[in-house]
């Protein structure tokens, strides 16, 4: 059995599309020259997720590719 020593939470706005805010996980807001890369990842992953989701597959697989 696994025990969960210690958790991260990162929280992440988007409008449209578009990461407009991001708080890391010190509560503290991220410049904003560093969210193309964690907005194509987390567009791309919810992207797949709906797909996997609507289709008919009794299973889906995430991306390999943590951030």
């Amino acid at each position: 059995m696994s025990k969960v020593v210690k958790t991260k939470v990162n929280r992440f706005y988007f409008d449209n599309d578009k990461l407009i805010r991001w708080i890391n996980e010190n509560a503290k807001q991220v410049a904003s020259s560093k969210y193309l890369e964690r907005q194509t990842y987390y567009l791309d992953f919810s992207k797949r997720f709906i797909e996997g989701a609507l289709s008919q597959e009794p299973t889906i697989e995430a991306p390999s590719r943590v951030l």
